[in-house]
């Protein structure tokens, strides 16, 4: 039943666009490309961190994940249907674990039912309801949100491991059930690091459930070593996992909003979640939620009553342990699990898929409640059970209309940022997602108009986004022949984020099409700074000292560049210039036939060996690769190449006055035959 409701709710998400983030994570990171399941292969998976080149030192970044993922790329490569079935596959398992914890629950001390129906019943109903949900759309229906509900699977998988060990009668099944308890919890820190409050929900789990109280031993004793034990290992896992958490803490210097702004925020925001969960209606969710910012207890006015009643809740939940336990559970889980990324770490302010694993049991006490009243009604009153039945029913159908009216959000990425729009205009960040979809398809002068109006929203890196939007622009301009208006844009970025490499790069060609060779090499030399420089930045910095007749300056840095990418093909090419600038022809010629080797059929580089026979006075050479240029392109594609006066120019080291009479002559010859 579980997994009938999933696929009915998501089988219509299938095709969807990828989105946002999936794009760095997945579809742009390289190091989860797999080719082949060799053990070599599969362990760099493990380190597959976004935003790092292949020139930069390897990082372990949620592995399992990233695992997953990697073995999707073997399978379907860049198809995102098969990404999204293991992802609705792993939330109809977390539902049923969900089902199996809540059963298992019902064995322990404080929970006593009557009959097994009463442990049934609750149990498939609230992992039904929870299924359904629209919350837990961009959970399952956003590619990279996996990473949420994987770690949110095993996390339930480690609870479920713990209370069975704790009920198990033989040593052996209990410390096999441990055993379990620990590698699961494991593979959810794997997955992602808010599974580190694992601990404390066997706490809430101990003192709610069998009644435990602290520190009374022996039973706590083990309780608490085991705890224990499963802190540090998410500790050692944390310190391989997230090296760089310390910064998480530094990163307000480029948020919109203080530490203490975002504290006071957050208990709005978990009211907001809660007003989802139970007023799940399609129009108030949404990718980005626009939440102004508390700037004191005051303003706005809503943020003192909101932190007044989220601590009446959790005191609520605090004493109703005893008299309530399904309440104090679900409240205090809620809450609990909410601690990583709603109190001090410098994230963004909210996002729904935050509270997959933290709203797993908010509707338990719903459907006990449910249950309870359909024993009330009994079963003489007919009417009254089959008014209960049909509510739970509609319930049930608003729910999934609900997720299946968000689904079809997701299906582009027009569509998804069209409703980001209308639901919340204030925020950036849809504007500027519109302005990328439009420069993609060629419509330049729509995206310059969303890009303007992005500029003037709020961002959630004030610095960051600014610079990702005039660098955009600036690529717009670039497009367009536009060379100085690109420059002074790059120009600008550069004044508030100098280590902006993107802006730096950009300017770098925007100087190179306007002839300002030397300010160019100015931003090069700074570009390739440190220790690990893109191949990119190597390779204009090789193309510059090319430029200023410099070959053997450049060999070198074309070197560094192939210590990085062994195959660029535009370092082996500009290899092919500065040999041949040097007069050794035959070297020259063998690294151009590297970089035709990775780029079959390019026209520069075989018009680029043409020449270079042409210069070692190899005419049998300049015949073979003068056929080969003919029977890749036709006439007018050549003619269109050797006429373009700024390309020759500006980006190639082709000299029309050699090639031109060569190819004509070869154009006249296969004519007169």
């Amino acid at each position: 039943l579980i997994c009938c409701l999933g696929v009915i709710v998501y089988a219509g998400s299938f095709d969807a666009a990828w989105h946002f983030d999936d794009l760095p994570n997945i579809i742009e990171n390289k190091r989860l490309h797999l080719t082949d399941l060799r053990p070599g292969s599969l362990v760099q998976t493990f380190f597959a961190r976004p935003y790092r080149g292949p020139d930069q030192p390897a990082k372990l970044y949620r592995p399992v994940a990233n695992f997953s993922f990697a073995l999707n790329w073997y399978l379907h490569r860049d198809r995102a249907a098969g990404y999204r079935v293991v992802n609705l596959i792993v939330h109809c398992l977390t539902a049923w674990l969900l089902y199996g914890v809540i059963l298992t629950l019902a064995k322990t001390p404080a929970l006593k039912y009557a009959r097994p129906a009463g442990a049934h019943f609750p149990a498939l109903l609230t992992a039904a309801l929870w299924v359904l949900h629209p919350i837990n759309t961009q959970s399952v229906t956003y590619i990279v949100q996996r990473m949420a509900a994987l770690s949110a699977m095993f996390y339930l998988l480690a609870l479920l491991c713990y209370i069975r060990a704790r009920l198990a009668s033989g040593n052996y099944r209990r410390l096999g059930y441990a055993a379990a308890c620990i590698a699961a919890f494991v593979l959810a820190m794997g997955s992602k690091e808010n599974a580190v409050l694992f601990p404390g929900a066997v706490v809430l789990v101990e003192i709610i459930f069998f009644k435990s109280r602290l520190f009374s031993a022996p039973r706590f004793t083990w309780i608490l070593a085991a705890t224990a034990g499963a802190g540090m290992v998410a500790a050692a896992v944390i310190l391989l996992v997230g090296d760089d958490l310390p910064n998480l803490l530094s990163g307000y210097d480029d948020r919109p909003f203080t530490l203490t702004q975002r504290l006071l925020t957050q208990p709005r925001v978990l009211l907001f979640y809660l007003s989802q969960l139970f007023y799940p209606v399609a129009r108030r969710f949404s990718l980005l939620h626009d939440i102004p910012v508390s700037t004191s207890l005051w303003n706005p006015w809503t943020t003192l009553p909101a932190i007044i009643l989220v601590a009446t809740l959790i005191v609520s939940g605090i004493l109703l342990v005893r008299r309530k336990p399904l309440i104090a559970f679900a409240v205090l889980f809620f809450f609990w699990n909410h601690l990583v990324e709603s109190s001090v770490l410098s994230l963004e302010i909210a996002y729904e898929h935050r509270n997959y694993l933290p709203g797993l049991f908010i509707f338990w006490p719903v459907a006990d409640g449910l249950y309870r009243l359909l024993n009330l009604a009994g079963r003489k009153r007919v009417m009254a059970r089959l008014l209960l039945a049909g509510l739970i029913s509609l319930l049930m159908i608003g729910l999934g209309l609900g997720t299946r009216a968000r689904n079809r959000a997701w299906a582009t990425q027009k569509t998804l940022w069209e409703d980001v729009l209308i639901k919340a205009p204030g925020l950036a960040r849809p504007y500027q997602q519109l302005a990328d979809y439009h420069k993609n398809r060629g419509r330049y002068e729509t995206a310059l108009k969303l890009y303007r109006m992005a500029l003037k929203r709020k961002s959630p890196r004030t610095r960051q986004s600014r610079g990702l939007i005039l660098n955009n622009m600036a690529g717009i301009h670039f497009a367009l022949g536009r060379y100085e208006a690109a420059a002074d844009l790059c120009r600008q970025v550069l004044r508030f984020d100098p280590d902006h490499r993107y802006a730096r790069y950009n300017l770098i060609l925007a100087l190179i099409r306007t002839g300002r060779l030397e300010e160019a090499m100015r931003h090069a030399d700074l570009l390739t700074e440190g220790a690990f420089p893109a191949a990119e930045y190597l390779n204009i910095k090789a193309f510059l000292l090319l430029k200023d007749n410099r070959p053997l300056e450049a060999l070198p840095v074309l070197s560094r560049v192939l210590a990085v990418e062994p195959f660029h093909t535009g370092a082996l090419t500009h290899l092919g210039v500065a040999f041949g600038r040097l007069g050794l022809f035959q070297r020259a010629e063998w690294y151009y036939r590297l970089a035709l080797q990775e780029a079959p059929g390019d026209i520069p580089i075989l018009c680029y060996l043409i020449q270079n026979s042409l210069q070692a006075d190899d005419p049998v050479g300049g015949r073979e690769y003068m056929n080969r240029l003919f029977k890749t392109a036709g006439i007018f594609q050549i003619a269109a190449l050797l006429k373009g006066s700024d390309e020759i120019a500006d980006m190639l080291f082709l000299s029309t006055e050699r090639l031109g009479p060569a190819i004509a002559e070869e154009i006249r010859r296969s004519f007169r035959m």
